[in-house]
């Protein structure tokens, strides 16, 4: 995701209100996809634990699926 490589706390939370907003989608218009989508945003969260900050996002937007 290119927004997170900008490594600016701004970027960090575009990044995550972009993450959220596609969730909110998959739950009304296709919620078998929401798991799925969970696992992804483990993923990237996982790759991403080096920059505290967006780490920490991560665990405060998603942290239930982390």
């Amino acid at each position: 995701m290119t927004t997170i490589e900008q490594a600016n706390n701004t970027a960090y939370q575009q990044a995550i209100d972009l993450l959220k907003q596609q969730a909110q989608q998959l739950q009304k218009h296709h919620p078998k996809l929401l798991r799925d989508y969970y696992v992804r945003i483990s993923e990237l969260a996982k790759s991403t634990k080096r920059k505290r900050n967006m780490y920490a996002l991560f665990q405060q937007h998603f942290g239930e699926h982390l």
